[in-house]
This record gives C-alpha cells, structure tokens and sequence, in this order.
C-alpha cells in the first residue's frame, strides 16, 4: 500500500491489477470535489474496479494528529472546546456491562481474550488493554482476522470476547 500512495497509484507492484482489477487512485481523498469527481468517473463502470482513496486522519484538527487513536472513532464533538455534543451516560450500557464481566472474569483467571479490530477507544478498552495486556488482542484493521483469531483461542480453550 506505501508503494501506491508514494507511486501516486502509478508502481508496477500493484497486487490489485495483478489481480485484474481495474484500479484507480486519489492521492487527496479530503477534498470533496476531487472524490465526486473520483464517483462520477467509476458509476457507470461495467466491471470490478478498485477505487484507492488516500485520506489524512484528523486533516487540520490538532488533537487528532497527536492523538490519532483516541481520535480514530469518536462521537459527535465540539470543535472549539473538544468536549462531546451529548452529556455523559452515568447509566450502565450493554458497553460498560460487558466491560465490567470481562475485568470479572481475568479476575478470577478465566482465560479469557478480548479481541479487537482497530477501535479500541469505541469500546472503552483501554482499560482492559493497559491494565490486562495478556488478555487483549488487537488485530488492526483486520476484522477477518478477529474471527479467525477468536476461534482459534476458543479451539485452545480461551474464552474469546470479540468487539
């Protein structure tokens, strides 16, 4: 994938031709009017293509450039002051719940393995990955993966929990 971003799409390492995939690149998935112009070209397309689109995380916004993990799933916020639109739930959510059962359950050493793909933060995992790191695993941007990693841990006897 470096290769296409730094080729602007145009290296001939390309596993998506190599597939036969029509393929075509964005260097600058930010800007609204290059993607629509990006759609408008590929919507009448007859076969598969693969539309690679580079985008900037956090583009302009300071906090999230710093922190792009805490930033990479969050609900709706205020620019200005970095503080969410809707208060904070107090109340238990099926989230917390589940969170609170698994801390429970390491506790009194089940072998226990929280799985993940990517987004901690929407999770509130942070607290299982830091304080539990031999019961969290994450499997980046690979939800696939997390399948296939839960059942392998279930088929070795763990308890896989996956988010």
């Amino acid at each position: 994938m470096k290769k296409l971003r730094d080729s602007n799409g145009e290296t001939k390492e390309n596993p998506f031709t190599a597939m036969g995939f029509d393929y075509r690149y964005v260097a600058n998935g930010n800007d609204i009017k290059l993607m629509i112009e990006a759609f408008k070209a590929v919507k009448d397309v007859d076969h598969p293509i693969l539309l690679h689109i580079n985008t900037l995380k956090g583009k302009g916004y300071k906090p999230a450039i710093d922190q792009e993990e805490a930033y990479h799933w969050v609900m709706p916020f205020d620019l200005k002051t970095d503080k969410p639109l809707a208060p904070a739930n107090s109340a238990p959510t099926a989230n917390s719940v589940a969170l609170d059962v698994v801390s429970e359950e390491i506790e009194k050493g089940t072998k226990l393995m929280a799985i993940n793909a990517a987004i901690p933060g929407v999770f509130g995992l942070d607290k299982i990955k830091n304080k539990y790191p031999d019961h969290y695993t994450d499997v980046g941007i690979a939800e696939q993966e997390s399948v296939a990693f839960a059942a392998g841990a279930a088929k070795e006897g763990a308890v896989p929990v996956l988010f």
